[in-house]
């Protein structure tokens, strides 16, 4: 059952990397029939919340170091 779960929540994100989807949207997309449930799962294999592991990964994805912008752009610096 757990491998099932692991697949879940690696779908679920992808959906929090790659879309702005809302939160409901992902926990019924990744096949969580309730919020609570897909929260649960979330963090006990993720030691995070949903929400903040999508702030987290578009934070390090705008980071300076990236050069890539919040849409996934490519950044150019004025020198």
């Amino acid at each position: 059952m757990d491998s099932l779960h692991e697949v879940k929540i690696g779908f679920a994100c992808s959906l929090l990397k790659e879309t702005n989807k809302a939160m409901p949207e992902v926990c019924y997309e990744s096949g969580y029939k309730t919020q609570a449930n897909f929260y649960q799962q979330f963090f006990k294999l993720k030691a995070i919340k949903p929400l903040q592991y999508r702030k987290q990964f578009l934070t390090r994805l705008a980071s300076p170091q990236n050069n890539i912008g919040i849409e996934g752009e490519a950044v150019i610096r004025a020198k």
